[in-house]
This record gives structure tokens, C-alpha cells and sequence, in this order.
């Protein structure tokens, strides 16, 4: 069985709009909601577990969707803050990319859990983990060509 799920981006709810995009999920004829957090940095705080909270208290089952690895460029929504302090994948070509951490930098899986963790202690009542938790299918080819990950492959 499914249900009409919508995202919202949870940094565009206030408490002055709430109620309109309560009132616009309910015309859609949506049954859950997804906050969806514009990066891996953005706070698991207060702010978020009031609209965890509000959707619920109007009848929405509620996610969090958020990212992990990056996609390996800025999004839109992502700040020029957003540096990223764990160790970049590194392409077949051996550039370092951006925004695409390399899942085999301990620090970088210590702090995903953590946060997954955190998102799960939220409130929410499902925890959304964006496509970017993947190694292939980027913009630049194949997944991290880093030195870990050609000494798991050789």
C-alpha cells in the first residue's frame, strides 16, 4: 500500500507558515510529510523537532530526508559555508571532488551515524536517506578512486 508523501524543505517552515503548508499537504491528500534538511550540516536541534512535532499533531506521519555522502557539487541549496572538513572522493582522473565525501574517512562515518542517531531520536517517525548514499551513477563517472578505496579494490 502507499501513501502520497510530500517534501517540504524543513528551513522554509515557520512558525508564521505552518498552517498553510498543513492546510496545502491536507488538499493534496497527503498522509506523511518529509522535512527534507538542505545539508549533512544542518542543525538536529529545537527548531526541527517543533515541526516534527507540528506535523504530527495535525495528523502527518513525518520523515526526515537528509543527505549523506553529497553529490559531488554544490547544490543550489547549499551553502558557500557548507565546506565539507572530511576527506573528498577523488575521481578516476584523480581530481578531488567536492561536496562527495569518501565514505571510507572514519571521521566522516562516525559523524553520519551520529547524525542518523540524532534524526532518529527526533521525533520523525522514518528517517530518509537522500540518492547521494551511493558510490556510482555521479557526475563524474565512477565512484572514489581514492588511495583507501584502490587498495580495497587491488
Amino acid at each position: 500500500m502507499h501513501k502520497i508523501s510530500v517534501p517540504i524543505m524543513a528551513s522554509t517552515v515557520t512558525e508564521q507558515n505552518r498552517e498553510r503548508y498543513a492546510e496545502l499537504c491536507r488538499e493534496a491528500g497527503a498522509e506523511r510529510v518529509f522535512l527534507a534538511l538542505s545539508s549533512i550540516f544542518e542543525p538536529v536541534d529545537e527548531t526541527l523537532k517543533w515541526k516534527i512535532d507540528f506535523f504530527k499533531s495535525c495528523g502527518y506521519e513525518v520523515g526526515v530526508w537528509t543527505d549523506t555522502i553529497g553529490h559531488g557539487k554544490a547544490l543550489d541549496h547549499v551553502t558557500a559555508e557548507d565546506v565539507l572538513p572530511f576527506k573528498q572522493m577523488i575521481d578516476i582522473t584523480g581530481e578531488e571532488k567536492n561536496h562527495a565525501c569518501c565514505p571510507m574517512d572514519e571521521s566522516f562515518r562516525a559523524y553520519v551515524s551520529k547524525r542518523v542517531a540524532l534524526l532518529g531520536a527526533s521525533g520523525a517517525d522514518i528517517v530518509m536517506l537522500d540518492d547521494d548514499f551511493r558510490l556510482n551513477n555521479r557526475n563524474y563517472n565512477m565512484g572514489c578512486c581514492c588511495e583507501g578505496h584502490l587498495k580495497r579494490f587491488y
